[in-house]
This record gives structure tokens, C-alpha cells and sequence, in this order.
């Protein structure tokens, strides 16, 4: 065992709090070294029902030699993935779980239910890591790190033992938020005497710059710059292995450091990978000792080591991070969109948190009738040029496929005469293309952009599973005896019918808004399509027609707003005398004031609704093409629900615009850094973690 058992259980427990595995070593006969570490809840739950069977396995499975050098993926339970890796010649064994399959996640289920009954398993297993094709071989290299670490505090024999560092230098490392680079090596230099500086140098374009450096003599070193290939760090910088730098007073190598009036007399550089495949270098050394001892050799690996874990598990966790976040935002979109089944209302949607999932420069759905010159646009944020000509473009090479040819693409990938990518995806209403959405790249996209197209390719299915829903819902009405008089009053009254067809269209927009009845929002909007007729004609030519009803009471209410004193009017007819007076008095809000009387409550909910539109329609002629600029702020919906400072609601304003921490910084004359603060703290009121939650908690705020 270890000299410093304490060390080894917190670097175990550091590695199970950031992995969100259970940890723990055995001998080479499933006798446990070190219990269980980590905060894994399946594997918690199944050491609490009954720790003794679940050892009692362990156990079983070492009663076979395993011949294994390397870290393997081994079953303790059915479906339950372990990583078990043999340490120090086999003498102890590393065990690292649990993990499950996304496809045999049920199967697990019904194992599980036999063990213990009245436990949520299918909660657990949701929070349980998911052990996919992509992620095996960074869990195999990392838990290979971790091995090699204990291997050191197990070997290590030394009478001064550099490797007992403090469990405080392991607490550092594991807040990953927390501490960066400078942090971690200082604290690790006040742990050691064998070295009197450290230091970090980070890939900038094609040349390397020394970011981080710790040790008082050492800091003119910070800024340095060297290329791949020059001098001692480029050297490792190109072929990626350790090297040492010893008795520099001698060496040529020394005078690219005396540049800096940096004179070490020897020193390490030791690569230290990171998961996008690019390389950092720690370096680090002795001011007095003009040799490296074996030991400060050992030391310096295993800081490399720490560190490249660090890194590695710091990805993990921003990944996982995001892909909940993107996940948890889809699930709120498909809620809102199940509960707003209105064709403009989902396109609304579908371009918000289509430009707040990506977080692109601007996101737009491009509608053009074939049968005129028309292209109408929805559109948030900023497009690099013309957005109209764009739009334009767009149109013309999606009408160019064939009807068969459109329903097999998928999201492409298209770049702009300016040079930009934009992501283009068919949206699709049945088996018809209706629009595009299309939704500019950061100019940073990198590995992501595969998971952008498969979202929004997500996104875009659930827009259409909406929009069929929203044409299901309307479908009934279309031979309605309704529908054949309002059409009649278009024969007779051009203007009565424009504007019967105006509150219609208001009506079906505040009541889907409202979450009303699909009863009392079907009166509501029969009475507007009928509002230029008597009532008492309504029952004689569709007797038992509630609409009736709610059209004479609302036009009662609308003529003599404290009729509410008299009796007690139905939702419909307050509802059809609010709108109907919205379009009598030329969309003024001012004019409802009298309303109140009747229902103060549901007027407030209206002049929220018609002030709580986030987006700005356009359409424009393909012979006419003008620069406009779309958008509309939402921050005003926030108001009434959440405390926000003047300066957090232009920044929220901003958010919601489409545009970035620089772009916010850029606008409001502030540092990135305070920005970055500002969305912080706004997010916090929210109750959100990110700007899809963001424009998905002010739309539910709408909403109420």
C-alpha cells in the first residue's frame, strides 16, 4: 500500500467527482484497498440495497486470472459497465463505474426491478453516464492517466517523497471553474522544493506564447513567443516528446531564454495533449541545480499528467454540459410548441432558439409563394449583407429541386458569396416545402458543427410535427356554415370582411396564447368571423350556435363596458369584446382602458400579449429588394416577472438580439468580461443556465 494512503484516496476522489464514476481499488483477489469513492447514483443506491453481494461479485470475478496490461470494459452487472485496469503489475486493480448503453437502458430497467422494488430506476438510469461508441476511447485513455498516477503513489519509496502533495493541490485541480492554469501550478510549486519555476506555453496560430508562469524569478519569461522547431520548447513543441535541458550555463540552446533575462540552469518540457488535437507545453526547472534528479523527473510527468487530465475531463464536462443544456432546451420547445399549435407562432420559435442554440450571428425561415413574386422573411439578428438578396438566392435554389429530391435533404452546410457558412435547412408542412430555416456559423465552429446540423435538424422535425398539428386544428372550420357567411360578407362589404378576418386572425393568436378551452376559443373566434351580423339572424340561420351568444353579450360589453355589473359575462364575449375593439380603434391600446371594468385581469394579459411580439414579420418583392432591420426586443415581457438593473435589461435586450459577448461589449462601450457578469446574473434571475433556456423562459413568461 501506498506511504500516503491519504493522498491516494483523494486523488481517487478527485477523479470520481469529476468522471461522476464510482471508484474503487481492489487486491488481485477482489479484497477491497481503498472503499468506494464518487457520487455515481445507481452505483450508490446498489451499495445501499446491499454492499455485500455487489463486493460478492467483485470477488467472483476475479477468481479467473485476468491477463490484461490495458484497460478493459467489463459487465459487474448485467448492462452496468465497469472499466477495470490492472495497477502495478496486477498486483491492484482500478474499478471505475457505472455505465450503461442508451439502447439497453430498458434492459437494465427490468433487471434492476428485480433486485429492489419501489426504487425509480428509470430516473437513476437517466442520470447514470451514457457509454457510447465516441466516448470509449476517452474514457479507456483517461482512466489509463489515473492508473499511472496511482501507480506513483503506490511505488513511490523516497524518504523526502515529492509525490505527497496536499489534498488541497487535488481540491484545486478538481474545481475546474474555479482555478486555471497559474493557480494550479503555484500551488504546486509551494509543495515542492525541487523546482523553482513552472510554466505553461499555448498554441496561438502557428506560434506558441508562454501564457502562465509561476516563481518569482521567472515572470520576465511570460509573453515569450517561439515557433514549432525553435529552440528547446519548439523543439518539443514539433515532436510532441519530453526532453531535458541540463547544465544551460554551456549550452547554445540557453541564449533564446537570456533574451528574457531568464537564466535557468536546467530545466524540463514535457506536451501535454488536449482533445481537439491541439498541444500545450509545461516546462519548468532550477535556478541553482544544473541537473534533474530522477525524482523531479518523476514530479515533473506526473504534473503533466495532472494536467492533461484536467483538461480531458474539463471538455467532458463543458460537452455533457452543453448537450443537456441543448437537450433541455428542445424538450421546452417541443412543450411550447405542442401548446401554440399556430403556423407563425412556430416559426417564431423555430428561428429564437435556432440562433440561441447555435449562437450564431442570425437565424431566418425564407417563405416564397410559387405562384407570385413574394418571399416573405422571419428573422432574428444580424446577416452579414443583404439579407433580402439572400433570402432571394435561397428561394430560387430550393424551388430548383424536385418535390422527391427536397423530402431526402438534410441540413447542408452553404457558403455565402461573402465567404460565411449558414447552415440550410428544408422545412416541410406534410409532404410540401413551405420554407427554409437557415442560420448563420460562428466564425469558430469547429468539431461542433456535425452536433449544430443534427439539432437543428431536430428542431426542424418537431416544427413540422407542429405545424401539421396546427393544420389538423384549423381543418374542421374550412366547411363550417361560419366560414360560407363570413365569405358571403365579403360579396357584400369588402371592408366588413377584411376586418372580420383581422380579429379572426387576433382572436386565434391572444386564445392559443391564453391556453383557453378549444370550446370557448372556437366561440370566441366564430363570433369574429361573424361580428357584422345581427345575432338574433345568427340562431335563426344556425340555430343552437353558441357564437350567438358570445357576439351579442361581447358587442353589449364593448358599447357599455360596466355590463359586468349586471351579470356575470363568459370568457368568450370578453375575450371577442377586447379584440373586436383592438381593430375598431386601430390597434390603440389607449382605447381599451374602459374595458378594464369588465375584466381587469384579462386586459392586462391582452396589452401584455400585443406588446410581447418578439419578431418582426417582412415581406418584400423580388424586384424591390431593400435593407431592413428585423428584430424586436423582448426584454419588456421580463419586466413584470423578473428584478432586473438598467444596464442588465439592455444586455438582456441585446441576448436576445442574437448578438455575442464581444457584440454586447462592442455596443455598450464595456469590457467582454463584464459582460460575460451582466448574463450571469440575468440568467440567475431566470432560473436558467444558458441563452436556448433563456429565450425558452421568456416565451413561457409571455405565455402567462
Amino acid at each position: 500500500m501506498a506511504q500516503s494512503p491519504e493522498l491516494l484516496e483523494n486523488l481517487i476522489q478527485t477523479y470520481a467527482f469529476q468522471s461522476g464514476l464510482t471508484i474503487f481499488l481492489t487486491d488481485e483477489q477482489g479484497e477491497r484497498v481503498l472503499s468506494p469513492k464518487g457520487t455515481n447514483a445507481l452505483i450508490e443506491i446498489l451499495l445501499q440495497q446491499d454492499e455485500a453481494y455487489f463486493f460478492q461479485e467483485v470477488k467472483k470475478s476475479m477468481e479467473v486470472e485476468w491477463n490484461i496490461s490495458a484497460p478493459i470494459f467489463y459487465d459487474l452487472i448485467p448492462g452496468i459497465h465497469f472499466l477495470v485496469l490492472p495497477v502495478q503489475n496486477s498486483e491492484y486493480f482500478l474499478w471505475a463505474g457505472g455505465m450503461v448503453e442508451e439502447q439497453n437502458r430498458p434492459y437494465v430497467e427490468e433487471q434492476l426491478g428485480g433486485i429492489a422494488q419501489g426504487i425509480n430506476w428509470e430516473e437513476l438510469l437517466r442520470q447514470t453516464p451514457v457509454l457510447t461508441r465516441e466516448n470509449r476511447k476517452e474514457y479507456l485513455n483517461w482512466l489509463n492517466y489515473l492508473g499511472q498516477l496511482t501507480a506513483l503513489c503506490l511505488n513511490e519509496k523516497r524518504k523526502e517523497d515529492p509525490l505527497q502533495l496536499s489534498s488541497n493541490l487535488l481540491h484545486q485541480i478538481s474545481e475546474e471553474d474555479k482555478s486555471d492554469h497559474s493557480t494550479v501550478l503555484a500551488e504546486f510549486l509551494n509543495h515542492t522544493s525541487d523546482f523553482d519555476f513552472l510554466g505553461v506555453a499555448e498554441q496561438q496560430n502557428d506560434m506558441y506564447q508562454v501564457t502562465h508562469v509561476t516563481g518569482q524569478e521567472a515572470q520576465s519569461f511570460k509573453g515569450a513567443n517561439f515557433s514549432p522547431g525553435e529552440g528547446f520548447l519548439g523543439r518539443v513543441a514539433l515532436n510532441g516528446k519530453y526532453a531535458l535541458l541540463e547544465k544551460m550555463d554551456n549550452d547554445p540552446r540557453a541564449v533564446f531564454f537570456y533574451r528574457y533575462s531568464f537564466r535557468p540552469k536546467s530545466m524540463f518540457c514535457s506536451p501535454v495533449k488536449q482533445r481537439d488535437g491541439s498541444m500545450l507545453l509545461l516546462f519548468g526547472g532550477s535556478f541553482t541545480s544544473p541537473i534533474m534528479s530522477d525524482g523531479m523527473e518523476r514530479v515533473s510527468k506526473m504534473l503533466a499528467a495532472f494536467l492533461e487530465v484536467r483538461l480531458l475531463i474539463h471538455s467532458l464536462r463543458l460537452e455533457n454540459a452543453q448537450q443537456f443544456n441543448r437537450l433541455s432546451s428542445l424538450v421546452e420547445v417541443l412543450q411550447l410548441m405542442s401548446v401554440t399549435p399556430d403556423f407563425k407562432r412556430i416559426l417564431y420559435i423555430l428561428v429564437d432558439i435556432s440562433i440561441n442554440l447555435v449562437e450564431g450571428p442570425f437565424s431566418c425561415v425564407v417563405l416564397k409563394d410559387k405562384d407570385s413574386k413574394k418571399i416573405q422573411l422571419v428573422s432574428r439578428g444580424d446577416f452579414y449583407g443583404g439579407l433580402q438578396t439572400y433570402a432571394k438566392n435561397v428561394s430560387d435554389r430550393f424551388l430548383e429541386y424536385t418535390e422527391e429530391s427536397i423530402l431526402n435533404q438534410e441540413p447542408e452546410v452553404q457558403q455565402t458569396i461573402d465567404g460565411h457558412k449558414v447552415i440550410e435547412c428544408p422545412l416541410f408542412d406534410g409532404d410540401q416545402l413551405f420554407g427554409v430555416l437557415c442560420v448563420g456559423l460562428p466564425p469558430e465552429t469547429g468539431r461542433y458543427l456535425n452536433e449544430h446540423l443534427a439539432f437543428l435538424q431536430t428542431l426542424s422535425i418537431i416544427g413540422k410535427v407542429s405545424i401539421q398539428l396546427a393544420s389538423q386544428s384549423n381543418q374542421h372550420y374550412d366547411e363550417d356554415k361560419v366560414d360560407l357567411l363570413q365569405r358571403a360578407t365579403a360579396q357584400l362589404d369588402v371592408e366588413a370582411y377584411v376586418v372580420s378576418r383581422e380579429t379572426e386572425l387576433l382572436a386565434t393568436e391572444f386564445t392559443t396564447h391564453l391556453g383557453v378551452h378549444a370550446a370557448t376559443s372556437k366561440e370566441v373566434i366564430q363570433a369574429c368571423k361573424l361580428s357584422f351580423y345581427d345575432a338574433n339572424f345568427i340562431r335563426d340561420t344556425i340555430p343552437g350556435l353558441k357564437a350567438a351568444d358570445s357576439l351579442e353579450e361581447g358587442n353589449a360589453c364593448k358599447e357599455n363596458p360596466p355590463f359586468n355589473k349586471k351579470k356575470e359575462v363568459k370568457e368568450s364575449s370578453k375575450i371577442f369584446a377586447l379584440v373586436r375593439s383592438y381593430v375598431d380603434h386601430g390597434r390603440n391600446l389607449d382605447k381599451l382602458a374602459p374595458l378594464k371594468e369588465i375584466d381587469e385581469e384579462l386586459h392586462g394579459k391582452f396589452v401584455a400579449f400585443v406588446k410581447g411580439r418578439l419578431i418582426t414579420e417582412q415581406e418584400i418583392t423580388v424586384e424591390d429588394l431593400e435593407e431592413k432591420q428585423i428584430g424586436e426586443s423582448a426584454a419588456s415581457a421580463v419586466r413584470k416577472h423578473v428584478n432586473l438593473s438598467p444596464r442588465e435589461q439592455e444586455v438582456l435586450e441585446l441576448v436576445l438580439g442574437g448578438l455575442n459577448n464581444r457584440e454586447i461589449a462592442e455596443e455598450l462601450y464595456i469590457s467582454e468580461h463584464t459582460v460575460k457578469n451582466h448574463v450571469t446574473k440575468i440568467f440567475q434571475k431566470l432560473g436558467v443556465s444558458d441563452r436556448p433556456q433563456a429565450i425558452s423562459k421568456v416565451y413561457q413568461l409571455i405565455y402567462q
